[in-house]
């Protein structure tokens, strides 16, 4: 190790694929991409589910090699069935893992990212095993009370609670004015999308297509969606080609073909792509962008996939919650709609739908937003939790 090198260990779960390449967790890994460029040993601990990809260990020799990132995996998937029981084992294990690897490597800095504020009563004892730094991301919202009351007490024990918004800065600072000068705001950043054609998508002519990708939480507002399409009138319906790009099954729900393929059917032209491939090109051939979030609860701050679409110089129709309002400005560069407000988001797309230059208008400032934005510039990211690591 050179002399001055600090080393880094990042604390995560879903950093080993395919979770990785989800949008969040693959900004996530970008990010620490950026700080072994500043000289930082990084290493990565975390532990992978029944869903992973079983070449995983062939991945992350790939990985070592060509990014020097470090990684230590555990695996405690055939614990999966007893859900309480699994989340208890991990969590303890963690523990075990950063006191087992700080005797080994003797770390200057651990950076766990969570959307868990119970997680931060770990920093007591990662300090008691002689790390100097103790930091953690609120990767994702959790607006639990409860949760909120376990932060008061964790936050006492880290050298910083980072948020991805300026409004959960806030937040914070009003619940625990005691703590409120442990609080920062520093971004993830933004991954441009992969542009490879791995999926086969040609637009079809004359109609407008009108995209979502995620999951299909009731969160995140997808029946939302379908409900404001099918609600619309036959000569809307006519105009429109829907996309969904779904992740698999979500809470118990049946697979996203048969969810939205009962609702859709013989009402309006889609289409369905599932997995987590490269959707930089379909992003490229859509039209009109919509997350209808009904809430940020489990999710990024600011959504990667809106990110994204805004990169791409898409018309976006998104729900105003979150740090969502800090991005996105209704009727500049995106259209706003309360959340649940499927009446609201059926007039939005409807308006893009007949209105080609406000659909180009919206999304040549949306483009603008993200492209040369300092908040989204990952190197500016990882110089910001630099200063931050040494201060």
């Amino acid at each position: 190790m050179n002399k001055g090198t600090k080393r880094l260990l990042v604390v995560s779960t879903s950093m080993t694929p395919p979770s990785v390449f989800m949008r969040g967790s693959k900004t996530v890994y970008e990010l620490q991409k950026q700080l072994v460029k500043l000289g930082y040993e990084v290493h990565i601990l975390t532990h992978i589910s029944d869903r992973q990809d079983k070449n995983y260990k062939k991945w992350i020799n790939e990985q070592r090699k060509k990014y020097d990132i470090f990684y230590h995996v555990f695996e405690f998937s055939w614990l999966k069935k007893y859900v309480f029981i699994y989340q208890v084992v991990c969590s303890f294990y963690y523990i075990y893992e950063v006191f087992r690897l700080n005797k080994i490597y003797g770390f200057d800095i651990v950076h766990e990212y969570t959307s868990a504020p119970v997680l931060f009563w770990r920093a007591w004892f990662y300090k008691k095993f002689g790390v100097e730094r103790v930091f953690s991301t609120l990767q994702t919202k959790n607006e639990s009370l409860y949760a909120s009351y376990l932060l008061s007490g964790g936050i006492k024990y880290l050298d910083g609670v980072i948020c991805l918004s300026n409004g959960d800065v806030d937040r914070l600072g009003k619940m625990h004015p005691k703590y409120a000068g442990k609080v920062y705001w520093i971004g993830l950043g933004f991954v441009k999308p992969d542009m490879r054609e791995e999926w086969v998508f040609k637009k079809p002519k004359g109609k407008v297509v009108v995209t979502y990708v995620g999951h299909l939480e009731k969160g995140k507002g997808v029946d939302d969606l379908i409900a404001a399409l099918t609600g619309m009138g036959e000569s809307e319906r006519q105009k429109i080609y829907a996309l969904f790009v779904v992740y698999g099954k979500e809470g118990g729900r049946a697979e996203p073909i048969d969810i939205i393929t009962q609702a859709l059917i013989g009402v309006v032209s889609y289409k369905i792509m599932s997995g987590m491939q490269p959707i930089g090109n379909v992003m490229k051939k859509s039209d009109v962008f919509v997350l209808p979030y009904r809430t940020l609860h489990g999710t990024l701050i600011y959504p990667a996939t809106l990110i994204e679409a805004m990169w791409s110089g898409i018309a976006v129709v998104t729900s105003s919650v979150g740090g969502i309002n800090e991005v996105v400005q209704n009727k500049v560069n995106g259209l706003l709609v309360e959340p649940g407000d499927i009446s609201g988001m059926r007039r939005a797309i409807v308006g893009l739908i007949g209105n080609a230059h406000m659909r180009r208008k919206l999304g040549a400032a949306a483009r603008e937003a993200i492209v040369g934005n300092p908040c989204f510039d990952q190197r500016n990211i990882a110089s910001k939790l630099s200063e931050l690591y040494l201060n």
